[in-house]
């Protein structure tokens, strides 16, 4: 008896995991997260994304840093200014207490690591506010996203095709 429960629970556990966030564009069919970009100005976006209970810790966070910099490399900038990058997790309680996380991320990208900028986010998303270079930014989350160096490179190169378009 204890086998057969404890190879149900493995059973269900693998399941649920299938269900987990991956890294893939928000659309109507995605019903377990991704994420979204548009263009504000010439050197400025917005990256938003989601994920859901099943996915690591911080996946959404992950997701919208990185989407970020694929788009800041895309136009040809070494450097993005977060101005704004609010997170928002859900907590459900249970057996997945984590819940919905939601991140919301404005960039410019810059040419210069110093160059000055302001910090548009609410108080208490002040210390999100900085400038990243987009190398380091790609490097790091590129595992956590399972991404390889030639699907960066290939997702850099699609956005150059096709970048992010104004609301």
């Amino acid at each position: 008896m204890r086998s057969i429960l404890l190879a149900a629970c493995t059973c269900a556990l693998t399941a649920c995991a299938g269900l987990a966030t991956t890294y893939q564009p928000a659309n109507a069919f995605t019903t377990f997260g991704g994420y979204r970009a548009k263009a504000e100005a010439p050197n400025r976006w917005r990256v938003s994304a989601v994920s859901n209970s099943f996915s690591d810790e911080n996946f959404a966070i992950a997701m919208t840093l990185y989407r970020g910099a694929v788009i800041a490399k895309a136009a040809g900038f070494p450097y993005m200014q977060v101005v704004d990058f609010r997170i928002v997790q859900e907590v459900q309680g249970g057996l997945w207490p984590r819940g919905l996380q939601t991140t919301t991320l404005r960039v410019v990208g810059v040419a210069d690591p110093a160059a000055p900028f302001q910090c548009e986010a609410p108080a208490r998303f002040q210390s999100n506010c900085r400038t990243l270079d987009v190398e380091e930014t790609l490097t790091r989350y590129a595992p956590t996203l399972e991404q390889s160096p030639a699907q960066t490179a290939a997702e850099v190169e699609a956005v150059r095709r096709s970048p992010p378009q104004p609301d």
